[in-house]
């Protein structure tokens, strides 16, 4: 036993007819039977116009065009990893406090402040006005 494969039918060329034109002319015409059909046939050559594009043409999409391109919005950047793993954030934030501890305790010992008196005098206008008492001071600490 053999099994045959399907072959799919060859596109109709350009020396075709197009059956249903015909048809539908010869009934105009007033062909009644096969025999005036095939009489028909043999005087008349209406041949098979070629389809053209089905609806519209796809669009182009700009990923096609540009295969950099990437669709949606922006995220943020990511998070520098290497800086947590290797733990900067946390030596910045160090140096950071061990400056204001300094800054504090240079102000408590030249005013003689008490240390609540100092937390008292950060926020506001007050650190303002003993920034223009002591301008020399401050310059050599951070906040």
């Amino acid at each position: 036993m053999f099994w045959a494969s399907h072959v799919p039918r060859p596109k109709p060329g350009p020396d075709c007819q197009d059956f249903r034109k015909l048809n539908r002319t010869a009934a105009k015409c007033g062909v009644r039977n096969a025999r005036d059909l095939a009489e028909f046939r043999k005087h008349t050559d209406i041949k098979l116009v070629p389809p053209g594009p089905m609806g519209v043409l796809p669009k182009v999409i700009p990923s096609d065009v540009i295969p950099s391109f990437a669709y949606g919005s922006k995220s943020r950047p990511s998070t520098p990893i290497t800086h947590v793993i290797g733990n900067q954030y946390a030596t910045e934030s160090e140096e950071a406090r061990c400056c204001k501890d300094q800054f504090m305790s240079c102000i408590r010992v030249t005013y003689k402040f008490s240390s609540k008196e100092v937390l008292c005098l950060l926020p506001g206008k007050r650190i303002r006005s003993l920034m223009m008492l002591q301008p020399q001071l401050l310059k050599h600490h951070a906040l």
